[in-house]
């Protein structure tokens, strides 16, 4: 849940600051700027970029490492969106 609960800052930022970011639509219960499921919905992306870590790393080492955080690096956010998009 850390992870999760790390992101709540961030969500507060792009809603109150940079205003790219808009939770009103969805309604329902809220922890600070988020979604109340917001938390949860991190911790899945933790999971899967673990996971796919931790296989990659079994099979390839350190190069495997590399691969996961060049890949999720660069797609988290948009794989995030996608989920995120469908849950409202």
């Amino acid at each position: 849940m850390i992870v999760g609960f790390g992101e709540l800052p961030a969500d507060a930022w792009l809603v109150d600051y940079t205003r790219t970011l808009d939770y009103s639509i969805g309604g329902g219960p809220m922890i600070w700027r988020s979604p109340l499921w917001m938390p949860l919905a991190w911790e899945v992306v933790a999971v899967q970029f673990g996971y796919i870590g931790l296989r990659l790393w079994e099979r390839f080492g350190k190069i495997g490492l590399l691969m996961i955080a060049l890949r999720k690096g660069r797609f988290a956010g948009r794989q995030f969106n996608d989920v995120q998009t469908a849950l409202l």
